[in-house]
């Protein structure tokens, strides 16, 4: 039997969360970024498609929402993921997701970066990232379907 391909309709999907959202109803959203970063991870979880902020923002737009904030995020941990995707490409091939990593001590290590990015993105906008983070409003101009 044939492996099933998941097709996601991005697009699709935040028209209809315009739709159904009421005037002026939000929309926070964090996706993966940038498809370079493709790994087994995303194998694993069935990572459709990976985003540049461009990309979203206009998808967004595109949709009927206004932008209020865009970043990249995961930003300090970039250089863990680059040495693990790169020697993804080196090594024999991982079975599990990196989620599935034990990394023991050094966990400790990464939440803390995840806390001090968290507070500096209150104040900045993170030119990359692992991920694109956005909050967006429904356009009150923008009619339901």
């Amino acid at each position: 039997m044939p492996e099933k391909i998941l097709v996601v309709e991005d697009e699709i999907a935040l028209q209809e969360t315009a739709r159904v959202l009421r005037p002026g109803g939000r929309l926070l959203i964090r996706v993966p970024a940038f498809d370079w970063l493709r790994g087994t991870h995303d194998a694993r979880v069935s990572t459709a498609h990976r985003y540049t902020s461009k990309e979203l923002s206009e998808k967004l737009v595109k949709s009927g929402f206004d932008i209020e904030f865009m970043s990249y995020a995961n930003m300090i941990l970039l250089p863990f993921a680059l040495l693990k995707r790169f020697s993804e490409r080196l090594l024999p091939a991982q079975k599990d997701s990196d989620l599935a990593v034990n990394v023991g001590a050094f966990s400790g290590l990464l939440r803390r970066c995840l806390v001090l990015e968290s507070r500096w993105i209150r104040h900045l906008r993170f030119p990359f990232g692992l991920s694109v983070v956005a909050m967006a409003k429904k356009n009150l101009l923008r009619r339901s379907s």
